[in-house]
């Protein structure tokens, strides 16, 4: 069945001209515009991480997270780039045509689990605004959830529903909880979709970046 479908950036949000500070945050001098700032948290926990290494493909540019997890760069010309997010505990990650304009941009990117020389996933930041699905984003390798050893104790059961973005590859690129079932659970949920693969949605038989509901199920064995 085909349906309408609003790209959503879960990644990203930008912001027009604002204070900023140069350098570190927590600095005081000013940024030169354009600039970007903003944050790299964990798949998981949306915890902050530090030291975090961001960079843009083309620029001598190169920035590190602090301690809060946040960085900053300034003063390039206006244009389209590519940011790379690598950690020595994460996943790389790669977002192509990031657009940065007149005055500044904030982005918060999001690191799954993994190694720095693992495949780096690819975030396609071109806007792609109301499109038809002719095929849905559907899973295709699935990582079992680890049932947390309290909610196995307390022998508690449920389904935690996600909803999912998807990259063009397949690849999962966040994921949010849209009904969860305990912090156990739910973190459980999480931990086990950073690792799904699915066959990519299409347009016109063009693979599409989608958010896709997932449910994850935690049923005890019959014995």
């Amino acid at each position: 069945m085909k349906k309408s479908f609003f790209m959503m950036m879960l990644l990203c949000c930008g912001f027009g001209p604002a204070m900023g500070q140069q350098g570190t945050a927590g600095n005081q001098k000013q940024l030169r515009e354009p600039y970007l700032k903003g944050m790299v948290v964990d798949f998981v926990s949306r915890s902050r991480i530090s030291a975090a290494k961001v960079s843009i493909d083309g620029t001598n540019w190169v920035a590190y997270t602090n301690e809060q997890g946040e960085f900053e760069v300034s003063g390039w010309k206006p244009g389209t780039y590519t940011i790379r997010v690598v950690h020595p505990h994460y996943r790389p990650l790669v977002a192509k045509n990031f657009g940065i304009s007149r005055g500044g941009v904030y982005a918060g990117f999001i690191l799954k689990s993994g190694k720095p020389d693992d495949k780096p996933i690819t975030w396609d930041h071109k806007p792609l605004g109301q499109f038809v699905i002719d095929e849905d984003a559907t899973p295709i390798q699935k990582t079992q959830p680890v049932y947390p050893p309290g909610a196995l104790q307390e022998k508690v059961e449920g389904t935690v529903m996600l909803l999912v973005q998807v990259n063009e590859e397949g690849d999962v690129l966040a994921a949010n909880i849209t009904e969860g079932v305990r912090d156990d659970l739910n973190r459980a949920a999480l931990e086990a979709v950073q690792f799904f693969k699915f066959k990519p949605a299409k347009v016109k038989a063009k693979p599409v970046a989608v958010a896709v509901p997932v449910p994850i199920d935690f049923k005890l064995a019959l014995h």
